[in-house]
């Protein structure tokens, strides 16, 4: 039952989303028009509706691995959204206008691709920051082998390497957690996330497994 209620509910929303973005795109269209775009007025409403996107699928990522949302992709959706609206609601007026009206009208219209197009680049270049590393993971107590022994690990004997081996085994990623947990109790998970080497939504399971077994 909960699957059939899900697919329902996907279909009725890919049918609402697709009517409206058309309704929308015939009035942000006519819009356009009046406005003495010419044919460009076709693109209109795609670089009204694309921008909307781009900042909807970078707010979700950022949601997603835990990290504040970017201000650009912020003002994107704001901006997309406002487009839309006044678009749309200016839409019945169009036959109305006075001829200064029209004026401001096509000013907007020819002003908006340069706006959007700076805040594009700028999610675009946010997105190529967010590109996970791997962090390279130091062995537990290498530097302290180090100073003792006066030499690096890898000049020991073989016996004395095996020795150290089996004394000074590299953490597991959930061990380091839980070590990072008690040094660290006010670090964010994205935060905790790059020093572990793992993804953010992967510190927030573990953290919530951790924190059921210190409370058993």
């Amino acid at each position: 039952m909960t699957e059939t209620y899900q697919r329902l509910t996907l279909i009725g929303a890919g049918i609402v989303t697709f009517t409206v973005l058309v309704i929308s795109s015939v009035h942000l269209f006519q819009v356009s028009m009046v406005a003495g775009a010419g044919w460009l007025s076709v693109l209109t409403p795609v670089a009204v509706d694309a921008l909307g996107l781009t900042a909807a699928v970078s707010l979700w990522s950022a949601r997603r691995n835990g990290e504040k949302a970017s201000g650009f992709a912020v003002t994107a959706l704001i901006l997309s959204i406002a487009a839309s609206v006044c678009g749309n609601a200016l839409w019945p007026f169009l036959s109305e206008l006075r001829p200064e009206h029209v004026q401001v009208l096509a000013a907007i219209v020819a002003t908006y691709p340069a706006v959007a197009l700076a805040i594009s680049v700028e999610l675009v270049l946010a997105a190529i920051r967010q590109e996970p590393s791997q962090p390279q993971q130091e062995v537990p107590g290498q530097s302290e082998i180090d100073r003792v022994t006066g030499s690096p690990a890898t000049c020991l004997t073989e016996t004395e390497s095996v020795t150290v081996t089996e004394v000074f085994q590299p953490e597991t990623p959930i061990d380091m957690l839980r070590r990072l947990m008690s040094e660290r109790p006010d670090a964010t998970s994205a935060e905790l996330a790059q020093l572990v080497g793992r993804s953010a939504s992967w510190v927030r399971a573990k953290r919530s497994e951790i924190r059921k077994e210190v409370a058993v």
